[in-house]
């Protein structure tokens, strides 16, 4: 049978400082990478704070095309009061209970606001 050699002591010194340092390169670069990511999640310039504000964006653009429907439906309701005296007539007697002196008002009520 073949003996092998023994080891040194020194040896196993070099190959346990060698794994030190490899632990100490990954630690190091692991915390480096843990620091860029949270450079590009914070701040006024991190991810989170542009995806929210992308948020806010849509909400706001939403918002404003419904102001837009709602403001052509106001113009429109407008340019029918200035012109349409049809139209007046219909709003008066619904809105506001208006009717000409020979009209008869028919109210109906609901079987809930009966009681």
């Amino acid at each position: 049978m073949a003996e092998f050699p023994k080891v040194s002591q020194d040896f196993n010194r070099r190959i346990n400082k060698k794994s030190s340092s490899v632990r100490l390169k990954k630690f190091i670069i692991l915390t480096f990478i843990v620091g860029i990511g949270v450079l590009f999640m914070q701040g006024d310039y991190g991810l989170l704070k542009i995806y929210r504000l992308k948020m806010k964006i849509r909400a706001a653009e939403k918002e404003v095309t419904q102001l837009k429907v709602k403001a052509v439906d106001l113009k429109w309701e407008t340019d029918k009061l200035k012109a349409d005296s049809q139209y007046i007539q219909l709003y008066a007697s619904e809105i506001y209970g208006y009717a000409r002196p020979e009209g008869q008002i028919i109210k109906f009520v609901s079987a809930d606001s009966a009681r």
